[in-house]
């Protein structure tokens, strides 16, 4: 197995349907007022895990940035839609590259590319959800 680093899933692996619930469950308002295209609703948010806050669709902040109130060089009051939609797709390729590196230290290895799309959402929910 190739341990090159590749955390882009195919696009197969997360349908459109399934980045729609995770927006939902992490943050319906934000969601909602995204498709409103409106003023962004509970953008910073008190993290369910306490210490640091979340911001969008369930980035915690890390020290660093709950400081600054920046993320990626945008400071929060000035995050737009394009930012939020930016900040999840980056997380979302850190979580598949967690997930990818999982399953190459089985005893077996799997290849991430092997998996249908419902193996490989419950995998990155888990690890999105739970294990981050």
């Amino acid at each position: 197995m190739s341990k090159t680093k590749n955390s882009n899933p195919p696009p197969s692996i997360l349908t459109s349907g399934f980045k729609v619930y995770l927006m939902q469950q992490e943050n319906p308002d934000l969601y909602q007022s995204m498709l409103d295209g409106g003023e962004l609703v509970n953008l910073v948010h008190e993290s369910p895990e306490g210490k640091n806050d979340t911001v969008g669709f369930g980035h915690k902040m890390s020290d660093r940035e709950q400081k600054t109130q920046m993320i990626d060089g945008v400071a929060l009051e000035n995050f737009k839609t394009e930012d939020v939609a930016r900040l999840f797709r980056k997380d979302q390729a850190i979580t598949w590259e967690k997930v990818r590196q999982k399953l190459l230290r089985r005893d077996k290895p799997v290849n991430l590319n092997t998996l249908d799309s419902r193996q490989s959402e419950i995998l990155f929910d888990y690890e999105f959800n739970v294990a981050n």
